[in-house]
């Protein structure tokens, strides 16, 4: 629902779903080691940072920078 969120999911992703689906896969994965019943924007941030940069996706984290940069 939060608009910065989706903002952020499509500057990771850049619209391709694939990559939205490997990132909610790892996020997921963050979730439910910390015990989490769903995933928050923490799981999503962890996710960009250990997946999408460290894939060379995108150069920064989007949920961190709070989309400082425009995109």
């Amino acid at each position: 629902d939060d608009p910065r969120t989706l903002h952020c999911l499509m500057a990771v992703s850049r619209g391709y779903l694939g990559r939205l689906v490997a990132l909610l896969r790892v996020a997921a994965k963050h979730a439910y080691l910390r015990g989490a019943d769903h995933i928050e924007v923490c799981d999503l941030s962890h996710a960009t940072a250990t997946w999408a940069v460290a894939q060379k996706l995108i150069d920064y984290n989007p949920f961190t920078y709070r989309l400082l940069r425009n995109d």
